[in-house]
């Protein structure tokens, strides 16, 4: 009995690795993987005022031309970053970018400056909304 037992474990060991699927990477069948999609951003971008890295973007609004300006966009996110970390990071897109500061607030929960930069005003605004949670709203427009 027992060597029946050992016999017909090593037919169903056998058949096993008998079926399994030998699997080709995509590059040796000259096929290639399509990735998926990646979930398309709510809206556009703004120029010069990038996204915040790793932020959800909650709203998206584009207007013009008006009588005052030929293009309006404005962007909102949500971030789980801290405030002095999202405060950094827009610091610098206004060194870099070339804006001049026209207006700033800095307080302990939130922070806003309001640029100029050519024929372009913008406006970023970065307020702690809960412990954990900062949301962040990007606004341009151009002359």
């Amino acid at each position: 009995m027992k060597a029946l037992t050992v016999g017909v474990l090593v037919v169903v060991l056998a058949l096993t690795a008998g079926c399994r699927r030998e699997t080709t990477p995509a590059a040796a069948t000259g096929t290639q993987a399509v990735p998926a999609p990646a979930a398309a951003p709510v809206g556009g971008s703004i120029a010069e005022l990038p996204d915040y890295p790793g932020a959800s973007r909650v709203a998206y609004s584009e207007k013009g031309p008006s009588d005052d300006y030929v293009r309006r966009a404005e962007a909102s996110f949500i971030s789980t970053d801290t405030l002095p970390a999202v405060k950094a990071f827009y610091q610098n897109v206004v060194a870099t970018g070339g804006w001049t500061v026209v207006e700033l607030k800095d307080k302990p929960d939130e922070a806003e400056w309001k640029l100029a930069k050519g024929m372009a005003v913008a406006e970023i605004e970065i307020d702690v909304k809960a412990p954990g949670t900062v949301a962040i709203r990007l606004l341009r427009k151009d002359r």
